[in-house]
């Protein structure tokens, strides 16, 4: 937010470029009223968005195979690309890089998140297991105030899986071409999921347990309204640093568990870190959908 007064409105306007906190961000839109405008803008990735594939399609490649292809002419470069040994398959029309960077963060994919250094154009690659650190969120230390959401509308706990011309897991699964995950409940609740990009039954079975554990339990986040201690004295609360896509133990004692969860997103208030908000979810946002909304004093 900023007064349409102040001398620096006047360098505001759409698709102009921002910098903040070590990163490039692109004005998206502006909201002016009589006293404030609201200024909205989103992570530049336009490097990303300069070239169109009519077709992606490779049976097969590795993620540092497919980095690769996507990347090629962009000016951008990733690291990190050897954390990940799958092979996976691509089927993609009229896409651009960013389409196919998503893409690689599917759970069925190559399940990777990528911290962003679009100042040097590069990817930095993370994988589930490299992202959990120790920070947590507790109201004896810095939780001022958490809400809470959730729903079951995608619930399952049966996954039957079919691969290319009607390939299921039948023959490498005990006879069942279906699988269970009764971790949250004992309830029997059936969903079929079809990929024809699947050519071998492991491959398939592999992928199968990863999407039916996302379903397998609710969809729930959390907005915490914290202290934002890393924000406030860096030398002290050093690991307390937080990161969008890393991963936050909740300590939710109102309903006494403790929740390992994904930052989706953080909204800071620069001059008042005591203020920060960090949302929590256990469905990962897409890197296109990263913002910045600040207040400029």
């Amino acid at each position: 937010d900023i007064s349409p007064q102040s001398p620096e409105y006047r360098l505001i306007a759409e698709e102009e470029r921002i910098e903040y906190d070590g990163v490039y961000y692109v004005i998206k839109s502006i909201n002016e009223r009589r006293t404030t405008a609201t200024v909205t803008a989103e992570i530049d990735l336009d490097g990303l968005k300069g070239k169109v594939f009519t077709e992606f399609k490779h049976e097969t490649i590795s993620f540092t195979q497919a980095m690769s292809m996507a990347l090629d002419g962009t000016g951008w470069s990733v690291t990190g690309t050897g954390l990940v040994t799958a092979k996976r398959s691509f089927d993609l029309t009229d896409v651009i890089p960013l389409d196919i960077v998503n893409k690689c963060t599917d759970k069925t994919m190559y399940n990777v998140s990528f911290d962003i250094d679009n100042i040097h154009k590069i990817l930095n690659v993370s994988v589930p297991t490299t992202l959990a650190n120790n920070v947590f969120f507790t109201d004896e230390l810095n939780l001022k105030e958490l809400t809470f959401k959730g729903s079951s509308s995608n619930f399952a706990t049966r996954l039957y899986a079919y691969g290319k011309d009607g390939l299921s897991i039948a023959s490498i699964n005990d006879g069942k071409a279906y699988i269970d995950n009764n971790s949250y409940s004992d309830k029997v609740i059936a969903a079929v999921w079809r990929d024809e990009r699947y050519t071998k039954a492991s491959s398939l079975l592999a992928d199968a347990k990863i999407k039916l554990e996302e379903i397998a339990v609710p969809e729930r986040s959390y907005v915490c309204e914290i202290i934002d201690l890393a924000k406030l004295n860096r030398v002290e609360y050093s690991d307390f640093v937080i990161n969008v896509n890393s991963i936050i133990t909740l300590i939710d004692r109102r309903r006494g568990k403790r929740l390992n969860h994904t930052v989706v997103e953080k909204k800071e208030y620069p001059n008042e870190p005591i203020n920060n908000t960090v949302t929590l979810s256990t469905t990962p946002q897409k890197i296109s959908k990263k913002l910045i909304n600040t207040t400029i004093q």
